[in-house]
């Protein structure tokens, strides 16, 4: 009898949207649910998962983008958000004192980007528990975070934000100054969608702060090392949650295409990091000093160094 929760469907390559897939990995569950610490050990018989599933991951022989190539019905979806993935994990995991330094940085950025009077308007974006979006409102911004999860917008509303699972009502809203968009676009089925969302909701020369798991070539090559060894050992690497994988190159190309510009290291106030770290002895020091001087050499000629899918900000222009 077919599973009425464990059911996918085929998608094209939601970049270009071409259906000429390269398969990269094939996994079936046991490969990757181990390593999400915040699964319930009981996920198989909860999702109604057969013992043969297989979820690909594939590269659009078109364009290069990797993908999920199956997407998970919303049923599906709603189970593994909302029963699968313990919410009091998850947000701890999300908690935790790095993660909180990482909102920190990104936020004190997008704060000195933003027009210094007047009222600003923040769209928190797939919000999660909300601590975007604390963080700012504690300072007197105008927050709407948006979360399409129950629990979720339970916790994001404990901590007196404004929340709303309507997109429409983000579309009808007054323009915003400022979108976060943190760890979200690789979940969403139609990234276009979303792109042309934000592009719909943001105020002319408004800025976009978007983060998702990188997975330039290097990334890719490290990873089917590992799986072919049988020891997989990145969580970001999950077809069910994660249907999207983006390269630097494929995520500017996908906002510019709707009005957005990225912004290079030397247009933020923020210090440059050129890689510079400490070292015990002499032929690493020597390694990584080069190495140093290669970024420092690359940001005093293009103004870029590190640039990075996990941490990009782009300044929305007007869609043509």
């Amino acid at each position: 009898m077919p599973s009425e929760i464990a059911t996918f469907v085929e998608r094209s390559c939601p970049y270009c949207h071409a259906n000429l897939p390269e398969e990269l990995f094939v996994f079936k569950s046991i490969d990757f649910c181990p390593l999400n610490w915040t699964y319930s050990k009981e996920y198989k018989s909860m999702l109604q998962l057969g013992p043969d599933s297989v979820f690909p991951v594939v590269r659009c022989l078109s364009c290069g983008f990797m993908y999920a190539s199956l997407l998970p019905s919303e049923v599906f979806l709603n189970k593994l958000y909302n029963e699968v993935i313990d919410v009091a994990l998850a947000e701890q995991g999300s908690t935790a004192k790095r993660d909180y330094a990482r909102r920190l940085r990104y936020c004190a950025q997008l704060l000195q980007l933003c027009p210094q009077d007047g009222r600003t308007r923040v769209l928190d974006f797939g919000a999660g528990y909300g601590l975007s979006s604390a963080v700012l409102g504690e300072i007197g911004l105008d927050i709407v975070a948006y979360d399409p999860s129950l629990p979720r917008i339970e916790r994001i509303a404990s901590r007196g934000i404004h929340v709303t699972s309507s997109l429409s009502e983000l579309q009808h809203a007054e323009p915003f100054d400022v979108i976060i968009c943190d760890n979200v676009l690789e979940h969403v089925p139609d990234i276009h969608t979303t792109a042309r969302l934000f592009a719909d909701c943001i105020a002319e020369e408004g800025f976009l702060y978007v983060s998702v798991p990188s997975y330039e070539k290097k990334v890719i090559w490290k990873l089917q090392k590992e799986v072919a060894a049988g020891h997989l050992s990145d969580m970001t690497l999950n077809p069910w949650e994660h249907l999207n994988y983006f390269d630097l190159d494929h995520l500017d190309a996908l906002f510019v295409a709707y009005g957005f510009q990225p912004l290079r290291r030397c247009d933020l106030s923020s210090p440059v990091d050129v890689g510079l770290r400490a070292e015990q002895s002499v032929f690493p020091r020597f390694k990584n000093g080069l190495a140093s001087i290669i970024r420092l050499l690359r940001y005093l000629v293009m103004g870029t160094v590190n640039e990075s899918v996990n941490d990009r900000f782009y300044r929305f222009g007007g869609r043509a």
